[in-house]
């Protein structure tokens, strides 16, 4: 059965302190902010929040974090994404153990499975593994990062043979044409965009919505894409969701979103990563932030004044 896991999912940064170790209660702080500003679920522990720069240890330790927050655990698909699958089966478990809505998870990403029997094999290993009937298992696909093919006949025998526990898609390939054949093909499964550009895209070919980045700075136009995904508002802010893209240029996602989220909250601290997600050069941050300006993007301090 369907989960109906909708809308906007938002992707938490990870906040870091000077050691770059976890600030995880500015982290649940940030997570609460998020639900609050009406999305309707969370993705923690994924790309955005940079799973894979923290150990499995420290994941679990978030997870914990989020489970004693007293946030809704069930409206969150955390990722449980690790190259070792017995890794990943440790974190599934981990995550069912807190109540978590689902699960994302990568395909092995290193030693490339390059043919359909080897993501059969990987992915019903980790589900086998967990064996636990409240698995809700999404496939996280980002194929221009991992360069990992998923193509429809991969998920339709793995929602054949695991109807209950494979749920859903993470569509991260940023394709419209794969996305939408996605939504099509599989009415009774979850399948999310998980690029920001591609919500629309995702909604109007029957898709559940998004796992969005861009949430963490503007969760209102989101938000409200979503409210207004059949109408003009939808159409409205996908463009505007285009502009702030735009306005960032060819710099580093997960730079820019970091810098772009420091200048909003007038926090600097946000702009902490782990290598090799590198800060922004002064004259980087610069044009972002001129960039941002004109397109009607206002830091906290200055909208106070």
């Amino acid at each position: 059965m369907p989960t109906e896991h909708r809308g906007i999912y938002a992707a938490p940064l990870m906040p870091m302190r000077e050691d770059l170790s976890a600030d995880l209660p500015k982290y649940i702080l940030h997570c609460r902010t998020l639900l609050e500003a009406d999305c309707q679920g969370l993705m923690p522990i994924g790309s955005t929040g940079e799973a894979h720069s923290f150990t499995v240890d420290e994941r679990i330790e978030t997870m914990d974090a989020l489970a004693a927050s007293g946030l809704p655990t069930e409206r969150m698909l955390i990722g449980t994404s690790a190259l070792a699958y017995p890794d990943t089966i440790r974190l599934v478990k981990h995550a069912i153990g807190i109540g978590a809505g689902g699960v994302c998870v990568q395909p092995p990403f290193y030693y490339k499975p390059a043919e359909t029997v080897g993501l059969l094999d990987f992915f019903s290993r980790v589900i086998d593994g967990v064996n636990d009937t409240r698995l809700r298992l999404y496939v996280y696909d980002w194929e221009s990062n991992l360069n990992v093919h998923h193509s429809l006949d991969f998920f339709n025998r793995l929602f054949e043979a695991y109807p209950d526990n494979a749920v859903g898609i993470k569509d991260s390939s940023g394709v419209a044409d794969m996305l939408e054949d996605r939504c099509r093909a599989f009415p009774d499964k979850d399948v999310l965009a998980g690029t920001d550009g591609m919500t629309l895209t995702c909604l109007r070919a029957g898709g559940n919505g998004a796992m969005s980045g861009i949430s963490n700075i503007v969760p209102d136009v989101t938000t409200a894409l979503y409210a207004g995904f059949e109408s003009e508002q939808g159409d409205m802010m996908q463009a505007r969701v285009g502009e702030i893209r735009t306005a960032m240029g060819d710099l580093p996602w997960f730079s820019a979103l970091r810098a772009t989220m420091a200048w909003l909250s007038g926090d600097p601290s946000w702009c902490n990563a782990r290598p090799a997600i590198r800060r922004l050069t002064d004259a980087e941050t610069r044009t972002l932030e001129d960039s941002l300006t004109k397109i009607g993007l206002t830091p906290a301090r200055l909208a106070a004044e």
